[in-house]
């Protein structure tokens, strides 16, 4: 495969504020996917995808941090002149996090995954699954220097959805735990 990317990022306001945007292209030769009953594999022999990431960071004050990141992509086989599936067009995100005290992160985010394309896992026929929105929330203290207690609760709406289709994704779930670095 070959690629490239083009970007710029600016900073505003002694960096209170940085804005970005970046422009992509790849080109596969012999891409592999996985369709249905995924059993086999396929061989897509010239694909391409592209498209840009936009994002914007902003800290007002030095105990919050908000960011916006879009990304819209254009994936196709060439050959067959058909999307390339499990590769969504828009994707969005937004998270926010505070630090009440030096040690202490909470933070919140939201996905947005719209305009994707798979294979039916019954009909193998080409689809648009259904857009989703996941809810996201973290906590983390440093107990020390290298050491970290964390929290996150994934998909805190407990939406259903498929990524990829045929495979439900978990409901709502939880994760604790301590990090390290040595």
């Amino acid at each position: 495969s070959r690629g490239y990317e083009f970007g710029v990022e600016q900073g505003l306001y002694d960096r209170k504020i940085v804005a970005g945007i970046t422009y992509f292209f790849n080109s596969y030769s012999n891409l592999i996917q996985c369709p249905p009953p995924f059993v086999s594999l396929e061989n897509v022999a010239n694909a391409q995808s592209e498209g840009f990431e936009a994002f914007i960071k902003m800290t007002p004050v030095n105990w919050l941090d908000i960011n916006f990141e879009y990304t819209f992509t254009i994936a196709r086989n060439v050959d067959a002149n058909v999307p390339l599936v499990r590769r969504p067009q828009d994707s969005f995100n937004i998270r926010a996090e505070v630090r009440p005290w030096d040690d202490v992160r909470i933070g919140a985010g939201v996905t947005q995954v719209s305009n994707r394309y798979d294979i039916n896992a019954t009909t193998g026929a080409l689809m648009q699954p259904s857009d989703y929105t996941l809810l996201r929330v973290t906590a983390a203290y440093d107990v020390r220097k290298n050491v970290e207690l964390f929290a996150r609760a994934e998909n805190v709406l407990n939406r259903v959805y498929e990524e990829p289709e045929g495979f439900q994704a978990p409901y709502f779930q939880a994760f604790f735990g301590i990090k390290a670095k040595f």
